[in-house]
């Protein structure tokens, strides 16, 4: 089973719109997917509990709400499953715990970063802190880890985000693809098509599909 995180250390940065809707896109693409919900809220549980791809009396797609700090060690079950989804909150705890304790097999991890001040400064200082730790602690920091810019609207956005992560000695951890901003009925935006292609890029980048 091949396991995708998506977190970031700021909230409003797209992390469950990204979560769904990749789970979504994934689903429809007759994977069998778990979807784990770690975070506040249960929007992502909401979400595809109104969608047949997520109904379980259709499907062996599930769909798991634990708001946990952590990610679980564990995954019974595993093997019915190609892929587990999960969306998290605002702490960083998990890519520290990922990244510390070597427990990255499998994992694909996705942070979304958008041209705004306080996630375009917090978000690259703390993933940088995290690469810089990992580094004095000679675990050095092995993770299939992409920020992609979101929400994005021109091209100068993602000018300053690439600036923001050189400034941080991050930039190697940029993808080399982005979401845009789009203006589809949330939060299934991948019924529109050039989001659902952006989806798609990314998953292809980080090796999913």
């Amino acid at each position: 089973m091949i396991k995708i995180l998506i977190n970031a250390p700021k909230g409003g940065v797209g992390k469950t719109t990204i979560a769904t809707n990749i789970a979504l896109y994934l689903a429809q693409s007759s994977k069998k997917v778990w979807a784990l919900d770690l975070a506040q809220g249960e929007q992502m549980t909401i979400a595809l509990s109104n969608t047949p791809e997520f109904d379980s009396r259709q499907t062996i797609n599930k769909i798991e709400t634990s708001e946990l700090e952590s990610i679980p060690k564990n995954f019974p079950g595993a093997s019915q499953f190609d892929f587990l989804v999960a969306d998290t909150d605002d702490y960083l705890e998990i890519i520290k715990d990922l990244a510390n304790h070597g427990a990255t097999n499998g994992w694909r991890v996705i942070v979304p970063i958008v041209d705004e001040y306080n996630g375009l400064e917090r978000i690259p200082k703390e993933i940088g802190g995290l690469f810089i730790t990992s580094m004095f602690k000679g675990t050095g920091f092995n993770l299939t880890l992409k920020m992609v810019p979101n929400k994005i609207e021109d091209t100068e956005s993602i000018h300053n985000i690439i600036t923001k992560l050189e400034e941080h000695g991050i930039e190697s951890f940029i993808s080399k693809n982005f979401i845009s901003y789009c203006e589809a009925e949330p939060p299934y935006y991948i019924q529109d098509e050039d989001f659902n292609n952006e989806i798609e890029d990314l998953l292809k980048e980080v090796g999913v599909i």
